[in-house]
């Protein structure tokens, strides 16, 4: 029974092989990483990434766009190298009867033994090696602190916009507050309006009422007095005392009085 083959992905970028670009880099972030492998070396991505100038990336990233930096796939032999990407662009650029993918020499031979790798490595340092003044003179941009002032800034923005809004709805509130205030005051002057023009109503029509009353008491009056005026009956009675009559007039209808009149003789 045939065993199964491993296949073996290594860090080595596919998109030389797939006729792609290395996805996710900007122009400014491959000139920091260009300048990082001048400042630590090609292949010490933990330096780099702990510099905090490029936040996010990952190892296989940063070897992927070494391999478009130099112009060419294997990276083996500049391993550990403080050196300027460009140059050996440039040299790799110029080189004749070589296997390119878009723009990059790719390895075409067999793999190199140890020994033929750190022998190559020397060479490379020798030739591509930088001066430690230089080295010592790059200086990185942390986009982590810039990516976390950012944020801060961000932060500090949106705390001001709630903080404005903060006090618009307090204002707004505030405003409501003294509107229900004048709406509560104003409901208490319109309840006291209608009490008032309710007694006012209540008070004219006692008013009316005892007017009415005293006009039927008025009219009743006079006409019990018209009454008494008629006699049907009546009795006389004549006596003579101390030289005058008295005549006594009786009404028999109604309740007037007894009236007397003094007849001289």
């Amino acid at each position: 029974m045939p065993s199964k083959r491993k296949l073996v992905c290594s860090g080595d970028s596919k998109s030389l092989w797939n006729s792609t670009l290395s996805p996710g880099w900007t122009e400014e972030e491959s000139g920091i990483l260009h300048l990082a492998i001048m400042k630590f070396g090609l292949g010490r991505w933990k330096d780099i990434i702990d510099s905090g100038c490029l936040p996010g990336k990952t190892p296989s990233q940063l070897n992927i766009q070494s391999q478009r930096l130099l112009g060419q796939q294997s990276t083996g032999e500049f391993m550990g190298i403080q050196l300027d990407t460009k140059e050996v662009w440039n040299e790799n650029h110029k080189k004749v009867d070589v296997m390119r993918k878009n723009g990059c020499i790719i390895n075409t031979g067999n793999n190199p033994t140890r020994e033929e790798r750190l022998k190559k490595i020397a060479e490379n340092r020798a030739k591509w090696g930088l001066p430690k003044a230089k080295i010592d003179s790059i200086i990185l941009p942390n986009l982590n602190e810039q990516a976390r002032a950012q944020k801060q800034n961000r932060l500090n923005l949106l705390r001001e916009h709630l903080t404005k809004l903060s006090e618009l709805l307090k204002e707004k509130l505030e405003g409501n507050d003294e509107n229900e205030t004048a709406t509560e005051e104003e409901k208490e002057e319109e309840v006291k309006e209608e009490k008032a023009d309710d007694n006012e109503e209540e008070e004219e029509e006692e008013v009316e009422e005892e007017k009415e009353e005293e006009e039927e008491e008025i009219v009743e009056r006079p006409q019990k007095r018209t009454k008494v005026v008629n006699y049907d009956e009546k009795k006389t009675e004549a006596k003579n005392e101390r030289g005058s009559h008295v005549i006594r007039i009786r009404a028999i209808q109604g309740e007037g009085p007894v009236r007397r009149f003094k007849v001289s003789c």
